[in-house]
């Protein structure tokens, strides 16, 4: 994230962004948050913490981070504590302005990790309390594929009445997949 803070920058200089997710972030308890902040904007992070033998390891990569505008308000409602490195990643999030209650969450899934079973038991906890849902991040499901990975999130997407937004393919390396995801429910606007 440190690498690309001046894209960041520019994204967020006119305010008109309200919410950006950024998953993959690279940082760590080390890397004060003073070294990414953007003016007008708080940053809510959940760094990669791998929870093994009683300690909390700090491992380089993953991490999940939200940049929101001054003018919203926010809590944290739940943050993953991962026992492994396949473990995804989530940063769940009560945002609220003068017109909306939202439950925003970021989640990051490495390749080939496992899928988000835990992730659904959070999910459950709190959907009830909200009208308004967008979760969005990279779940390293290709959505334009047939694999039991994609069935998976596409299965998420059905079974609770949400909605994929098609924007396309959103990675091109030997081919173009559908990893990144924006997914909302009906009452998004």
């Amino acid at each position: 994230m440190r690498a690309h803070l001046h894209d960041v920058e520019n994204e967020l200089s006119d305010c008109l962004t309200h919410i950006l997710a950024v998953t993959e972030t690279w940082l760590t308890p080390r890397i004060d948050s003073s070294c990414v902040a953007v003016k007008n904007y708080n940053l809510v992070r959940n760094d990669r913490a791998i929870f093994a033998d009683g300690q909390t390891r700090y491992i380089q990569g993953g991490g999940d981070a939200c940049y929101l505008h001054n003018s919203l308000s926010y809590s944290i409602l739940e943050c993953s504590v991962n026992d492994s490195i396949n473990t995804p990643e989530y940063l769940f999030l009560d945002i609220k302005s003068s017109s909306i209650n939202l439950l925003f969450i970021i989640m990051y899934r490495r390749p080939e990790g496992h899928l988000f079973a835990e992730f659904l038991v959070k999910f459950n906890s709190h959907i009830s309390a909200y009208k308004n849902i967008i979760v969005t991040g990279d779940l390293n499901c290709n959505l334009l594929d047939n694999t039991f990975d994609s069935k998976y999130l596409k299965d998420f997407i059905y079974d609770y009445s949400l909605f994929s937004v098609p924007f396309g393919p959103t990675h091109h390396s030997f081919s173009s997949s559908q990893i990144d995801v924006m997914i909302v429910d009906s009452g998004v606007k």
